[in-house]
C-alpha cells in the first residue's frame, strides 16, 4: 500500500466530519430579518464543494498509484483507465444528486426565499404544488415542485436539517405542508369575504 493512501483516507474522513459539524451547527439567523426561518441544512454549500472535492482527490490518488505501478513495477498501462472512469462516474453522480441542490431555503411569512450561487428567488407558498423526498439517497433531500418556474426552474431541491436517523419524512416537509395548507385556507377565507 502506498504511504500516502492512509493520509488520503484520513483527509476524506476529516472533510466528512467538517461537513457534518457545519450542518449540525447552523449560523444564527440574521438580525436584519428576524422573521426568516431556515428550512435547509446549514452546510449545503460546503457539502456541494467538499464531498465532490474529496471524491476527486481519491480518484487522483488512485491514478497516481496506478501510474507509479506502471513505471516502477512494469504493470500493464490499461489500469490507468480505471481512475478516469471512476472520476467520470463521480461527476455524473454529483451532477444529478449534489450539484442540483440549492444553497439555502428560508421561510419568511408565507414566502420561500431560495438562494443558490449568488442568485435569489422569492416563491409564494401557494405556488408549491407538490413536496417529495428522496428515498434512496443519503442524506435525504426534499424537492419542491412549483406551479410556475422560477430562476432555478420548476423544481427546487434542498437538504433538510441533519438528523441522525433518517427514517420517515423529514420534519421540515410536514411543517411546510401545514404552512401551505394554512395559507391556502386564509386565502380562501379572505377571497370569500
Amino acid at each position: 500500500m502506498p504511504s500516502f493512501l492512509p493520509a488520503l483516507i484520513c483527509f476524506s474522513f476529516a472533510i466528512s466530519y467538517f461537513t457534518w459539524h457545519v450542518s449540525m451547527n447552523p449560523p444564527p439567523l440574521p438580525d436584519r430579518v428576524p422573521s426568516m426561518r431556515r428550512l435547509s441544512a446549514a452546510g449545503t454549500s460546503t457539502h456541494k464543494l467538499i464531498v465532490p472535492g474529496s471524491m476527486f482527490v481519491v480518484c487522483g490518488g488512485a491514478f497516481i498509484v496506478f501510474l507509479v505501478g506502471v513505471f516502477r513495477d512494469g504493470r500493464s498501462p490499461e489500469g490507468l483507465l480505471i481512475p478516469p472512469a471512476m472520476a467520470a462516474i463521480v461527476y455524473v453522480f454529483m451532477k444529478f444528486s449534489v450539484w442540483v441542490l440549492v444553497d439555502e431555503v428560508w421561510e419568511d411569512n408565507g414566502w420561500l426565499v431560495v438562494r443558490n450561487q449568488g442568485r435569489e428567488a422569492r416563491i409564494d407558498l401557494l405556488d408549491i404544488i407538490h413536496i417529495r423526498r428522496s428515498h434512496s439517497s443519503r442524506p435525504q433531500s426534499v424537492t419542491l415542485i412549483l406551479r410556475e418556474p422560477c430562476v432555478f426552474g420548476r423544481s427546487i431541491k434542498f437538504l433538510p436539517p441533519f438528523r441522525f436517523f433518517e427514517w420517515g419524512k423529514p420534519p421540515v416537509m410536514k411543517e411546510l405542508a401545514q404552512r401551505i395548507e394554512s395559507k391556502r385556507q386564509m386565502a380562501a377565507v379572505s377571497g370569500g369575504a
